[in-house]
């Protein structure tokens, strides 16, 4: 069904999912939809290629239990909330609309199993840390972006938060590395990925320190 012109996949003529539903791999690839809402009903689907559309909502893909690929590249979405796929492994979300990052993560850390991970493009990459902070939070990942992640990349992340630490920078929580259930909690920084640590409030000076001594 690729390249076939689709605005909708519920009008008569267009796709009928009655007659798919042990479908295992589907493209619907650079047509015109922004609705994949029948999807849903593929509970058998594995493979799923949807780059190039218009889609702004992939929930439906997400009811999906045994999609191991899913590639959504070069649409709308703005957001992954909800995605729990325990066979997913290869997720393509280049050039959307993704702008908050603490979110994705959040998402993207209910996927146990996701090894291949494509964010480029969207809003939520437009600094360097940002891949320095998806790299740290989601240690299950083995390609980010099309290149394979090396241990010296995972050790450049961590010594990125590690200098920032240093220079007076609290993380965020979604991407710091999980925390003992005992430890006190983090607080959200203001700015992306850091927040400047704030000093201590300084004493009140005592009555000599005021006027000097008598």
């Amino acid at each position: 069904f690729r390249r076939r012109g689709l605005q909708s996949l519920t009008l008569l003529g267009s796709v009928d999912f009655r007659e798919l539903i042990s479908l295992r791999v589907l493209s619907l690839s650079h047509n015109l939809l922004s609705d994949i809402g029948p999807l849903a009903s593929l509970p058998a689907l594995q493979e799923l290629n949807v780059n190039h559309n218009r889609i702004t909502d992939l929930s439906p893909a997400f009811r999906c239990e045994a999609l191991e690929v899913m590639l959504a590249s070069s649409n709308c979405v703005s957001s992954v909330t909800g995605v729990e796929l325990n066979s997913l492994h290869q997720l393509s979300l280049f050039a959307n609309h993704i702008a908050d990052l603490d979110a994705l993560i959040l998402g993207l850390s209910s996927l146990p199993n996701l090894r291949s991970l494509d964010v480029g493009g969207n809003p939520c990459m437009d600094e360097p840390s940002r891949r320095y902070g998806l790299i740290r939070a989601l240690p299950s990942l083995v390609e980010l972006d099309g290149d394979p992640l090396r241990s010296v990349d995972r050790d450049l992340a961590e010594e990125f938060f590690s200098t920032a630490s240093e220079l007076g920078f609290q993380e965020r929580p979604r991407t710091a590395q999980q925390r003992p259930s005992t430890a006190p909690p983090v607080s959200a920084a203001a700015v992306p990925l850091f927040g400047r640590a704030q000093p201590a409030p300084a004493s009140a000076p005592s009555a000599d320190q005021k006027f000097g001594p008598g």
